[in-house]
């Protein structure tokens, strides 16, 4: 059975119609990316100086469940005040949401850990490394732009909240801007929600960041885990109340097959293949896409069209 579609915020994925993007959750960075990154602790072993924060100052956990509860329910609340602002259009593509439910409960969870240890770790602590080197490059403008234009906004959006970080005497101007720069990373991972997801991204960002520089990165982890689980919870809900599980699969199925039929209609010959060998043995270019980026209109869709038809076609007759 080939790959089901998944959805963001209720569109659907068709397949090999969209280029392939690694993720596991939001997180879509790239190996080289990450192998750049494990290089940030060998920095800081040569010069121990450098970043105002220890390695692992953050891995660990303190305060009890309730401190973490107060930071966490508020960013718990608005997530699911927008999950619910969304069911119209979970709503009509109840089949995808049933269909991918349990494969969409583990990817959430497991990007809980995994977005936590790239986000709130090391894109945190390679900001804290390059701010200050890009500050010298350009004569002093970074520090300027964030004190006066992106910090005191961030501050004010945040209710003072993490007042302390943004501007503190203790570890300068660059620790804030590291926040910023990382939820900005964080925000724009979350594209494919749509404008307010792309928002709301930021601000959940900053919240875990307060519950990380409070009560740790493991703390962290367990918020981002569960906040995922109870907006899948809330989406499978509101897609339950529409269909059963086995009409969702039904319908997933006629869809898969009309696809099917396209692609032999758009490239004579393909009929012998079937879907799940063509998404197997195709080159990553034309391989399936966990997510999408943005809403695939008419004109959009024809143009993908028309460059997966060449890319199929050059890879049949190169076999």
């Amino acid at each position: 059975m080939f790959p089901i579609h998944k959805f963001a915020w209720g569109q659907p994925i068709f397949l090999l119609n969209v280029r392939v993007n690694l993720r596991f959750g939001c997180c879509s960075l790239k190996c080289s990316s990450i192998l750049f990154l494990l290089f940030i602790p060998f920095i800081m072993l040569i010069w121990p100086g450098l970043v105002p924060f220890g390695l692992f100052q953050f891995w660990g956990w303190s305060g009890n469940l309730h401190d973490i509860a107060i930071l966490f329910w508020p960013m718990l609340i608005i997530g699911l005040l927008i999950t619910s602002i969304a069911a119209p259009t979970i709503r009509r593509h109840a089949d995808i949401v049933l269909v991918n439910g349990r494969k969409n409960l583990f990817t959430g969870l497991g990007a809980g850990p995994l977005e936590e240890l790239i986000y709130r770790w090391l894109l945190f602590y390679s900001a804290l490394i390059f701010l200050p080197l890009a500050n010298f490059i350009t004569f002093g403008l970074v520090q300027w732009l964030y004190s006066t234009v992106f910090g005191p906004l961030a501050d004010l959006f945040t209710f003072y909240q993490i007042h302390d970080y943004f501007f503190s005497n203790r570890y300068g101007w660059v620790v804030g801007a590291a926040i910023l720069s990382s939820c900005r990373n964080f925000r724009d991972g979350h594209s494919y929600q749509g404008i307010i997801g792309w928002i709301w991204s930021w601000f959940g960002g900053i919240f875990l960041f307060m519950i990380m520089l409070h009560h740790g990165l493991f703390a962290a982890m367990l918020a981002h885990s569960l906040y995922n689980l109870c907006l899948l919870t809330l989406s499978w809900l509101i897609a339950r109340m529409c269909m059963t599980p086995e009409e969702a699969r039904k319908r997933v199925q006629e869809k898969m097959e009309i696809q099917r039929q396209t692609l032999q209609q758009l490239i004579p010959g393909i009929g012998g293949l079937s879907q799940k060998t063509i998404v197997d043995q195709a080159p990553p270019h034309a391989s399936p896409t966990p997510f999408l980026s943005k809403s695939i209109d008419a004109t959009h869709e024809r143009s993908r069209s028309a460059r997966l038809r060449q890319r199929l076609k050059h890879w049949l007759h190169s076999k």
